[in-house]
């Protein structure tokens, strides 16, 4: 009965919850603990020696570990305990609605009007003022801003005497008067400098590593550790001028042994060879040739000369 009057109380306050219109906070405590005493009630007399971990009024699930065997379980390994038997169904006379007291639904006080509306401006210029730093310039549009409003109070006027003998010098100007004024800053103009992070510096120092004194090497053993450098047949992006030496070396063409030569070597030199000297000897010929022609010509030439003299 008592639990079954407690779930009564606490429908009651959750019907005053559905409309929580001047509901003080006290109130509203009260509604939640009413529950939350429902709750256990209603737990210890349905779970028959399960025992359930209420954590802060709100029922849970409970694990596995915190199974206990119930009536005639005969020890700690029971199986799952049974579900809660349905509440009874509650009364008319339940079912009444709470009156809450006056001083419950008082309205705030000035005090306490004056204390939120406070949170609520500083909440709201916190919000504002971050958004407006958001817009405001920064960094050299500041520093232009600045020798803009203070490039008049900066300005000189400087009187000078220019020299007789100088270039374009005129007699009536025998002095001037110059107005310095600050060279104008670009607004949007990107800053000049350029931050740049140093390396982070090793966390513990260097430990040294010891070596023994350097030997001197002779030449043969300067020879078997020396590594030829490494030439491509391929690409020269440099335009290097690499000698042939170098690179049969590098292609390691000229360290075989097998290599043979072939007879028909022989017989193409000889053969060119043999061209090489009948040409000649028909270039020789027809030269020959062509001279006794000219002198023969010639002799004819001057013979009907002499006939015609």
């Amino acid at each position: 009965m008592n639990s079954v009057r407690s779930w009564a109380v606490a429908e009651s306050m959750a019907a005053a919850m559905a409309d929580p219109v001047g509901l003080s906070r006290e109130t509203l405590a009260e509604t939640r603990e009413a529950r939350a005493r429902w709750v256990r009630e209603a737990v210890s007399a349905s779970s028959s020696g399960v025992g359930l971990a209420i954590s802060e009024g709100v029922g849970r699930k409970p694990r596995r570990s915190e199974w206990r065997g119930g009536e005639g379980g005969g020890g700690g390994g029971g199986g799952p305990p049974p579900p809660p038997p349905p509440p009874s169904p509650p009364r008319h006379s339940d079912l009444r609605g709470f009156r809450p007291t006056p001083s419950e639904i008082a309205n705030p006080t000035p005090e306490e009007e004056a204390d939120t509306a406070s949170r609520t401006q500083r909440a709201l210029a916190s919000l504002v003022s971050a958004k407006v730093s958001l817009d405001k310039p920064t960094g050299s549009a500041i520093a232009a801003a600045i020798d803009s409003a203070t490039a008049h109070e900066r300005t000189e006027f400087i009187r000078y005497t220019p020299n007789e003998n100088a270039p374009g010098y005129n007699p009536n100007a025998a002095q001037r008067i110059i107005r310095m004024v600050p060279a104008q800053i670009d607004p949007m103009q990107p800053p000049k400098h350029q931050h740049k992070k140093a390396p982070r510096g090793p966390a513990e120092d260097f430990v040294p590593v010891l070596h023994a004194p350097p030997e001197k090497l002779s030449k043969e053993e300067r020879e078997a550790w020396n590594i030829p450098a490494c030439i491509s047949n391929w690409k020269n992006t440099r335009g290097y001028t690499i000698p042939l030496d170098k690179r049969l070396a590098a292609d390691g063409r000229g360290l075989r042994d097998d290599a043979t030569i072939n007879a028909n070597f022989a017989v193409l030199s000889e053969s060119l060879y043999v061209a090489e000297r009948q040409a000649r000897e028909e270039v020789r010929t027809r030269a020959a040739v062509q001279k006794r022609l000219v002198l023969s010509e010639r002799e004819r030439r001057e013979e009907e000369l002499r006939e015609l003299a």
